[in-house]
């Protein structure tokens, strides 16, 4: 009888009872033809047995092959992934986490497998990510995480529920979004700046047609009102051109584009802008160049953008202005500290109150102002450092407020 089937991968039980079965009905073969008949009808249902079992078999190695592979391509993608890939447990305990998790979280595998995974959630989100656990939605969500050096930081996770052996399992895909964000706010930030910088042309251009409008019989005063409209249009268009400029100041990415200028004419372009604030304060403004006043047809070069350093004196004085008590004087001083520095100090009798005075110059500082943006200083900032300058200020009530800016002539630019 053919038993060359049993020479395969059988289990080692089984091909030994097909063996003595096969042996007995040998043995037996001349004293009973009946049993040996029931014996061969036996044995060919073991010979149908073994085959079937050595196909089952081979499925079996088939599929736990397909699985090994399969379980080895989500490691490996798992752990190339540049995203945090985490699951957790029924009971909220984390039971996976890859190279992208520790990379965005700083746990390693073994600090954190086991741990409640709103050990990674700030408490503003813990409310949230208990919502996409009772949901039956997959989801996409942004929350608030925590790293391991306590740093919070906002990520995005599309969350999925999935069930084996009865059991609940949740896994998150996270990204870290904090670069999107800030990219985000720099937009708001820009857009903000804009629509605070474009008023002070506005009200220029405004003043000037309207005193035109009075046909005022002064050809002088008519050709500079003229020239005023014409510069704050021109300051309006560089304005909305140029809206990315103080994103990329702030990134260290903005190439300068120096151009030699007057910076006295600078400051004499800006007067039309503080007009109507000045009468309502009842204040005065000046300006001073190396101790004596300007009349206006003095010269103090330097290099830079001229548009910037408008932008950045306007926003300056008006503040200065505004902060000014009523009836007083503000002073811009003009000194040319040396041959490398000019030195401008921007003076008024206001006092910046205590609260602001250590974040004066960050974004949204401000103190007073229903309608301050808390902007201009810190575009200031950003405009004095393209120019590779410096700013700080004194305040006392005694003294009043002085801004100082220094600028290089040109050299250094």
């Amino acid at each position: 009888m053919d038993n060359s089937f049993l020479t395969d991968d059988l289990f080692e039980k089984e091909r030994k009872v097909i063996e003595n079965a096969l042996l007995v009905c040998e043995n037996y073969d001349h004293e009973n033809p009946k049993l040996i008949e029931e014996y061969k009808a036996l044995i060919g249902y073991f010979v149908k047995l073994a085959k079937e079992t050595k196909k089952l078999v081979k499925l079996s190695d088939h599929w736990q092959r397909k699985l090994r592979e399969s379980i080895q391509k989500y490691r490996s993608v798992t752990e190339s992934a540049y995203d945090a890939i985490i699951s957790i447990d029924s009971s909220k305990k984390i039971i996976s986490w890859n190279k992208g998790a520790k990379e965005i979280f700083e746990y390693n595998v073994k600090e954190i497998l086991g741990k409640s995974v709103f050990t990674l959630i700030a408490d503003k989100s813990q409310e949230k990510i208990e919502k996409l656990f009772i949901s039956s939605k997959s989801q996409i969500s942004e929350l608030i995480g925590i790293k391991k050096n306590k740093e919070e930081f906002p990520f995005e996770i599309s969350f999925a529920k999935w069930k084996a052996n009865n059991e609940t399992f949740y896994t998150g895909i996270i990204r870290d979004i904090t670069d999107r964000k800030r990219v985000e706010q720099h937009k708001e930030d820009v857009e903000r700046i804009i629509k605070h910088d474009l008023k002070s042309p506005l009200n220029a251009i405004n003043l000037s047609s309207q005193l035109l409008l009075q046909k005022i019989k002064d050809e002088k005063l008519e050709k500079g009102l003229v020239n005023n409209i014409v510069t704050s249009c021109q300051k309006m268009q560089h304005i909305i051109i140029n809206s990315l400029a103080l994103f990329k100041m702030e990134e260290g990415s903005y190439q300068l584009k120096p151009e030699t200028l007057n910076l006295i004419e600078v400051f004499e372009n800006l007067k039309i802008e503080f007009f109507n604030l000045l009468e309502i304060k009842s204040c005065q403004l000046i300006y001073i160049l190396n101790g004596d006043k300007v009349m206006g047809n003095e010269i103090c070069h330097l290099k830079g953008e001229k548009f910037f350093l408008g932008n950045l004196f306007s926003n300056l004085i008006k503040n200065a202005i505004e902060a000014s008590p009523n009836d007083n004087l503000i002073t811009v001083n003009i000194n040319k500290t040396n041959i490398e520095c000019v030195e401008i100090d921007i003076h008024n009798y206001g006092e910046i109150p205590l609260e602001v005075r250590n974040n004066f110059f960050d974004r949204y500082s401000t103190s007073g102002k229903s309608y301050g943006t808390g902007l201009g200083t810190f575009s200031a900032l950003l405009i004095v450092k393209a120019h590779n300058g410096d700013i700080h200020f004194t305040s006392s009530k005694e003294n009043g407020t002085h801004l100082i800016v220094k600028l290089p002539l040109g050299e250094k630019i």
